[in-house]
């Protein structure tokens, strides 16, 4: 595997894929505070069993959530957007197989 050195362009690059891991990032926080936009309350009060169900619904909040982003495509057009950006920075990197 050839190493290719680092320059400018590779810091361009380098940019590009941050930029779109934070566009991706606030699109998924978009998404999230659309569908739910108020907080999970948790308790912390020592009752037994309320960090549970707060713990509980978290869970069941993250797969409703995950589920939301892959059955509406939003999931695959995030992925798709930052592949080729990815795809560049390997190859600038470690250069074309």
């Amino acid at each position: 595997m050839k190493q290719v050195s680092s320059n400018d362009d590779n810091k361009d690059v380098l940019k590009e894929v941050r930029d779109e891991i934070v566009n991706t990032i606030e699109r998924i926080a978009q998404e999230y505070l659309a569908i739910y936009p108020t907080p999970i309350v948790t308790s912390t009060s020592y009752a037994t069993g309320s960090s549970a169900a707060a713990a509980m619904n978290k869970e069941e909040r993250k797969l409703e959530f995950m589920t939301y982003l892959t059955s509406n495509g939003i999931f695959h057009e995030l992925r798709e957007n930052l592949k080729p950006k990815v795809q560049t920075l390997i190859r600038e990197k470690f250069g074309v197989r």
